[in-house]
């Protein structure tokens, strides 16, 4: 199997386009990318004093009054809009003549969406530093309604029997038994202002939490390079089984005593030699001329990459089971790099709304996240469940690959 992989690796360091591809795109493409898209995370040059927010109220929505005598405050870095609908709304800030969006139901719409709780949809435009304005001046907001809602919860509790109750405790002269005189006045007689708090504390769904101005855009994108061509690697290991099988060098192998077990485990093997020289490349480059540290948290990087590594070997592999040229799984694999790569903000960052759900069950997004926490906390301790998430596909793949090469073995 050594010599299996020894002879996988010369073939694959004798090909330019590997090093250009494997080596050279992934570091251009960071610093294009981070240097082009520089402003969009840090707001250089970006005038943050007036996002235009597009609103939509419905009728009879409880918050309608609190809202607009909120937004109606000239010194809100703001421009309010109202829209007529819901669509109206999409529409602005798909021509980007808004940079925000509030949808606020209907009464009904409301109530038949989540019962008797009240929410407030956001919807991101395309600009990220105004979504952050927006969404912090609407926080704002929120605040202000949670503290009128516990002000209220106070106000509701009797005065008269809560003197009372707090009167008989404190001639019993002990701790427990006043504890338990609060709390027969807090249960029965505020109950139903202590739900309406709970309610309103809960008030605002936002579509996507940005973090775009918390770390650089060479950082993201080292990130975002850094997997995908990862999967590009692991790509290398089922196009090279189909080449060896077009040009019989595959059943040569096979006629030696060797199992086809190994045979895979050979691909494999030399794949994750190439993947760790990219990553150190990549990462050494960026670390010199970018500054990207990655929080120092160096072997935390190394165990997503070696993840998101052997999801995508297995899939080539599992691919290279299925198919008959190596022209057909390159076009597959290349299809499936890139969507998961648009959908997990590779391409363009802070996308949010249905396409973030959907890249939650990509590993591209996992890989790539886990990165950006480190980024940001400087530490693993956030980062489990990607580290769960990424190991549970590759172990899926993985098991769909050996079910199919021991039913059918190499076709």
């Amino acid at each position: 199997m050594l010599a299996m992989i020894y002879y996988d690796l010369l073939q694959l360091f004798r090909s330019k386009q590997i090093w250009f591809t494997l080596f050279v795109l992934p570091i251009a493409l960071i610093f294009i990318l981070g240097s082009a898209l520089a402003n969009d995370f840090e707001g250089q040059n970006k005038d943050i004093s007036s996002a235009k927010l597009s609103v939509y109220i419905g009728d009879n929505n409880p918050l309608t009054e609190a809202l607009q005598a909120f937004l109606s405050d000239d010194s809100l870095p703001l421009k309010v809009s109202y829209a007529k609908n819901e669509a109206e709304v999409r529409s602005s800030l798909q021509s980007k003549r808004a940079d925000f969006g509030i949808l606020l139901p209907s009464g009904k719409e409301a109530a038949s969406d989540s019962g008797s709780q009240l929410k407030l949809h956001t919807l991101l435009g395309k600009n990220a530093i105004q979504n952050i304005v927006a969404q912090t001046v609407l926080q704002q907001f929120v605040e202000g309604l949670n503290v009128h809602a516990t002000i209220q919860s106070l106000e509701a509790a009797p005065l008269a029997n809560g003197g009372q109750a707090m009167q008989a405790a404190a001639g019993s002269g002990t701790a427990s038994e006043f504890s338990a005189a609060t709390a027969a006045i807090d249960k029965p007689e505020a109950a139903e202002a202590s739900e309406a708090r709970s309610r309103m504390e809960h008030i605002v769904e936002t579509s996507v939490t940005s973090n775009l101005g918390q770390f650089r855009a060479v950082e993201y994108y080292t990130a975002a390079m850094m997997v995908m061509f990862l999967m590009y690697s692991g790509m290398m290991a089922g196009v090279d089984l189909l080449k060896e099988k077009t040009n019989k060098t595959l059943y040569r192998i096979k006629a030696m005593p060797v199992p086809g077990s190994a045979i895979l485990l050979a691909k494999v093997g030399s794949t994750l030699v190439i993947t760790a020289i990219q990553v150190v490349v990549v990462l050494a480059v960026s670390r010199i001329f970018y500054d990207v540290t990655f929080g120092g948290q160096w072997l935390q990087v190394a165990l997503l990459c070696l993840l998101i590594s052997l999801f995508s070997i297995a899939l080539s592999l599992l691919l290279s089971l299925l198919m008959s040229s190596s022209k057909s799984l390159q076009t597959a694999f290349h299809c499936i790099i890139v969507f998961m790569t648009f959908v997990s903000g590779g391409f363009v960052a802070g996308v949010g709304g249905v396409i973030t759900d959907i890249a939650k069950y990509t590993p591209a997004y996992w890989a790539k996240d886990g990165m950006l926490e480190l980024v940001l906390q400087g530490s693993y301790a956030g980062i489990g469940t990607h580290y769960l998430w990424l190991a549970v596909m590759a172990l899926i793949v993985a098991a769909v690959l050996a079910g199919i090469y021991k039913k059918e073995g190499f076709r």
